[in-house]
């Protein structure tokens, strides 16, 4: 994946050969190795943290002034979608197994795990055309197994 300034593509006289000629990325992040699934970039602007996922079964926690991977979640499946919730405090990460894991960014180092939480207001959406809204009380470990095939699609809200 490349990030790069938007000025300095806007800012040549033709936007077809700024790409041709070359821009620069601001930088690129290349460890994921098999196809990237999703992308979520966090609040902060230029010290934003975006959030990767691929099918080679990991989520990866990037910051846009660290150009090194900052953290590589591993998962039991390939990850189709990974999001934060808004304060990015945890991550939840839409496996093609069916199952949603979650990951408390807050946690010590020992219990770093697919942790349960609590999620304030979530829906999810399955390849099956189901979708599932889940509220205050609902808890990972018992409630986000329900889709009988791969999660393509996560959303938290603010409650």
């Amino acid at each position: 994946m490349h990030v790069w300034r938007l000025l300095d593509l806007l800012d040549e006289p033709d936007a077809a050969s700024s790409f041709q000629q070359g821009v620069t990325p601001v930088v690129s992040f290349t460890d994921h190795v098999l196809p990237v699934t999703s992308l979520h970039v966090g609040l902060g602007g230029v010290k934003a943290r975006i959030y990767t996922s691929s099918l080679g079964r990991t989520c990866k926690i990037w910051s846009l002034n660290y150009p090194p991977c900052l953290d590589n979640v591993p998962c039991p499946s390939y990850v189709n979608v990974c999001i934060a919730d808004p304060m990015e405090q945890r991550i939840f990460m839409g496996c093609g197994n069916g199952h949603i894991y979650a990951l408390d960014l807050n946690a010590a180092a020992t219990s770093v795990t697919a942790a349960t939480a609590c999620v304030a207001n979530a829906s999810t959406g399955s390849l099956s055309a189901k979708v599932a809204p889940w509220g205050p009380e609902a808890t990972l470990s018992e409630s986000f197994k329900h889709h009988e095939s791969s999660v393509t699609t996560l959303q938290t809200q603010p409650s």
